[in-house]
């Protein structure tokens, strides 16, 4: 079943498969670095400084917000495109559940 008409059942519209909009194997490698140098220099400060709860607090809803936005717009829609909506949506509840429980 092609994903346009998967969509059309499911009126969940998608005007191209954002499969193929990816980047290369490199840029993935890059972004990662990226992402995991800016953990550890986070941490670094974080352990120097010591900010107070409230501030942690802060930085850890911001980041657990982006977390939800990336899932909700970006890679769910993936997830519809190679699965369809019940196992994405089972998939969902079942991170959902597990992050709130561990």
């Amino acid at each position: 079943m092609s994903a346009s008409l998967l969509f059309a059942e499911t009126s969940l519209l998608v005007a191209e498969s954002s499969l193929t909009d990816g980047g290369t194997a490199v840029d993935a490698l890059i972004w990662s670095f990226v992402a995991m140098v800016s953990a550890v220099v986070a941490a670094c400060a974080g352990a120097v400084l010591l900010p107070p709860k409230r501030v942690t607090a802060l930085f850890l809803a911001f980041s657990s917000g982006l977390l939800i936005s990336l899932l909700c717009f970006d890679l769910m829609r993936v997830a519809l495109e190679i699965g369809g909506i019940g196992p994405a949506l089972t998939g969902f509840f079942l991170g959902l559940i597990s992050y709130v429980v561990l």
